[in-house]
Parts: structure tokens; C-alpha cells; sequence
């Protein structure tokens, strides 16, 4: 639930005046004083209401750049900059509809602008249009589909209106653009589970465990191959004979886990996955299988006890790992 809450705030900090200020910011040559003598010499003159305007707008005196701001659209109705200087001024006062007002207007001026779209958008779901809030999105990410918040925000709505597929779509391609995050990867994870596909959701949150930097475990070619051609017995027999060798390593006794897990051997398995805590009693990934394989058997009081004690170790791994445990049972119970 938590991530399903993180997923829904994406996107909202901050306010449409720190998306739209590239069209209109500029710095601020001339003192308060002078702009002011300017607009009392000069009423109708735009850009100095405009500059006027922006001081005030730095100054978040939202009703001093509504004023001014609103006389350079009077004079001007097409200065774009001005209009959207207006619109972040009345959303900073909390005044959504006529914000909304001169974002229109805007996207009259220059239609087809991201930024624009996106705050259309914006604004609307926070008037608690989101249908009209997602279709603006959509536009904007249609015009620009790097727009990483406007992703985030048609993901967060999508869920709210019940289009998880859509909200999948988003984050694959966020994490297309951005692979290195393993967030994406963990929010996708959840997304794949609520819309039932279990088995994608099981691949997301192993990408999303890979990706952690302290994830690391020792891996036996032969083993794998082994259990690739399907011949589980002959793997689990070649393990046996490494932890003879070389030693009680944690990983080996925990791919043994997995290994008996498969073929249903609770005692075994259970005996391994034990076997590799104690060896390495901060060993994440063995508290959560110990965890999973009792909640597998039945075995909630166990099971709830491993995962409490995996808490302790790694809040963020741990949520990827117990997904991908319940995600896992999930997919084997279809």
C-alpha cells in the first residue's frame, strides 16, 4: 500500500509555476521602485506591467502580480509570457478555475506546448477532473514523451480511474528512460501484481533486487545449467558436494533452499534456508525465503515471525523481496 500511495504523489511537488517559468522568467534588472514609477508613467504598457508583475511573483505577493500581470494581459491579450506568469500567480493564491482560465487561453495562443498541457492537466486534477486531467496528460506526453512528471501524474490518475494497464504502460516507459532506477523497476513490480500478472510482476521485482548495489550472491555454472535442463536432483546433489569442499557458504545452502523448495522437499528446504541465517545472520534474502517457503506451507506464524526479523535488516530490498515471494505464490497457484 505504501508504494501504491508513493505512486499516486509522483509528480504533485512543487507548483505550474515551476514548469511554465522557462517561457516567461527573466532576471529582474531594474528595483521595485522604478517599475512602479514606470507603470504610474506608463499604464498601458505591457512589458512593464509584465516586469512589474514578475517582481512581485518572485516575492510570492500573489495579488500584487495578479494585478499587474492582469493589466499587461488587458493591453496585450496574446502575450504568451504574461498569460502564463497570470495562470502561476493565481495557482499560487490557491485560485484553480482562473488559472485554468488563462492556461486555456495559453494553449489557444500556442497550442500543442508540453509544459502548457501539462498544466491544464495538473490543474484539473486538482479541481477533481481527472478524466480531463489524464487526457491532457496524454497530449503532453504525446508531444514529448521524455516528460517525466506528466508520466508520473497519467500513471497516478490511471490507477485512480481503474486503468492499471495504462499506468503500467507509464512506468515501462519510465523505466526505459531511466533503467538505472531501481524504483521504477519496484513500482512496476506492484503495478504487474494489482493488474494480476503475477509472472511479470515476479521478473520486475527481480530486476529490482539486481539492481540493488549490496545484492550479491556466489553462483556455480554447473548448478545453473543444471537446473536449466531441468534436472533439479543432479543440481541439488552437485551443491551438496560444494558446501563439502568449499564450506558452509550462506548462498549455497540458500540456492539449496530453493532448489528442495522446488521439488517439495519442505524438511530440506527448510533445513537450508535455516542453515544459511545462521551462517550469515544479515543475510536479507534468506530471512525473506525462509519467510516465503513457510507462508508457501502454511506456516503464517513462522513465516510473519522471518519476515519481522527481515525489517530490521533493509526496508527498501525487503519490499521487492516479500513481492516477489507473494507474487510468486500467487503465479504458482493459478
Amino acid at each position: 500500500m505504501s508504494h501504491l500511495l508513493e505512486m499516486l504523489g509522483r509528480g504533485l511537488g512543487g507548483n505550474i509555476g515551476e514548469t511554465l517559468a522557462r517561457y516567461y522568467w527573466s532576471p529582474d534588472h531594474k528595483p521595485l521602485e522604478q517599475l512602479r514609477d514606470l507603470c504610474n508613467q506608463h499604464p498601458d504598457w505591457p512589458d512593464v506591467n509584465f516586469q512589474l508583475g514578475l517582481h512581485y511573483l518572485r516575492e510570492m505577493d500573489a495579488d500584487g502580480a495578479i494585478a499587474s500581470l492582469g493589466t499587461a494581459c488587458k493591453h496585450k491579450p496574446d502575450y504568451l509570457a504574461a498569460r502564463l506568469a497570470l495562470a502561476a500567480a493565481y495557482e499560487e493564491k490557491g485560485d484553480l478555475t482562473h488559472a485554468m482560465e488563462h492556461l486555456r487561453v495559453a494553449n489557444q495562443l500556442q497550442a500543442g506546448e508540453p509544459a502548457v498541457l501539462f498544466a491544464i492537466g495538473y490543474c484539473s486534477e486538482k479541481l477533481r477532473q481527472p478524466q480531463q486531467a489524464a487526457e491532457y496528460y496524454r497530449d503532453a506526453i504525446s508531444k514529448q514523451a521524455t516528460f517525466t512528471a506528466a508520466r508520473e501524474r497519467l500513471a497516478a490518475v490511471a490507477i485512480v480511474l481503474g486503468l492499471t494497464d495504462e499506468a503500467i504502460e507509464q512506468y515501462e516507459a519510465l523505466a526505459a528512460d531511466r533503467p538505472q532506477e531501481g524504483w521504477i523497476r519496484t513500482a512496476l513490480a506492484h503495478l504487474h501484481f494489482r493488474a494480476g500478472k503475477f509472472g511479470k510482476a515476479v521478473e520486475s521485482f527481480e530486476t529490482a533486487i539486481a539492481m540493488e548495489p549490496a545484492n550479491w550472491s556466489l553462483v556455480d555454472d554447473e548448478v545453473e545449467a543444471l537446473v536449466a535442463d531441468g534436472q533439479i536432483r543432479e543440481a541439488i546433489e552437485r551443491l551438496n558436494g560444494l558446501i563439502e569442499q568449499q564450506g558452509p557458504f550462506a548462498d549455497l545452502h540458500l540456492r539449496l533452499g530453493d532448489l528442495y523448495s522446488q521439488i517439495g522437499d519442505d524438511e530440506q528446504a527448510t533445513r537450508n534456508y535455516l542453515a544459511a541465517r545462521e551462517n550469515q545472520p544479515n543475510y536479507l534474502e534468506a530471512a525473506v525465503k525462509t519467510g516465503t517457503h513457510h507462508m508457501t506451507f502454511g506456516r503464517w506464524d513462522q513465516a510473519a515471525e522471518a519476515f519481522l526479523e527481515a525489517t530490521e535488516l533493509n526496508d527498501n530490498l525487503l519490499v521487492n523481496y516479500v513481492g516477489m515471494g507473494v507474487a510468486q505464490y500467487r503465479a504458482n497457484k493459478r
